[in-house]
């Protein structure tokens, strides 16, 4: 289920080519499930909200930018598996150009927020202050402003992550030894490329395989 306060949702989403934009202290509200946008811009203290339990699994397949004091991506049960973006801008040809100095990830609102972000084929900036809790992958990551990140040492085992945060295998126990495996494929790029967020025409809906 999504909702929308502040305007209707036509107004927010544009289906043709999957762009979400949030301003004004717009809100919107999705239900636990899987979501694939275009582009994502929040600002002048708007919010995309989640709500209920399980995962919020959202793919980006564009641009990601929050910004102003405010604007938030509010994870209301404040445990950061529920609330997964998944960003791939820079697995096609041309997508290059972001903002915040080129990246195309940028979190700069000052607030708190609980998530995972894996993007590990572009630029991540964080910057304007604010707490970040869980974890964050990219190509690169910039930190500036005060930005503080704290990772859920939780992730680590946590059976619910649609990717992106490392898993554990196996562990195995010698006589004098105890070691643990780490599943690979989780940064590898060849996996990551296989998730995609596309439409096969303007007219049809956006599905991730």
């Amino acid at each position: 289920m999504v909702s929308v306060t502040g305007g209707a949702l036509s107004s927010v989403y544009a289906q043709s080519t999957g762009a979400l934009t949030l301003n004004s202290a717009k809100t919107l509200t999705l239900k636990a499930g899987t979501y694939c946008f275009g582009n994502v811009n929040l600002s002048g203290g708007a919010q995309l909200n989640t709500s209920g339990s399980g995962v919020t699994a959202i793919y980006i397949d564009g641009i990601l930018h929050v910004q102003n004091n405010g604007t938030m991506i509010n994870n209301a049960s404040q445990d950061p598996q529920n609330v997964q973006l998944i960003v791939t801008f820079g697995n096609d040809a041309g997508e290059t150009n972001g903002q915040c100095g080129g990246n195309p990830v940028c979190l700069e609102s000052g607030a708190v927020m609980y998530m995972t972000v894996y993007a590990p084929s572009t630029g991540v900036k964080l910057q304007g202050g604010g707490d970040i809790y869980g974890a964050i992958v990219g190509n690169t990551i910039d930190v500036t402003g005060n930005v503080t990140v704290h990772y859920d040492n939780y992730l680590i085992n946590s059976p619910n992550l649609v990717k992106g945060i490392p898993t554990q295998m196996t562990t195995t126990t010698t006589t004098t030894t105890t070691y643990t495996t780490w599943t690979p494929a989780a940064y590898s790029v060849a996996n990551w490329l296989k998730a995609k967020c596309k439409q096969s025409s303007l007219s049809s809906p956006w599905s991730c395989s």
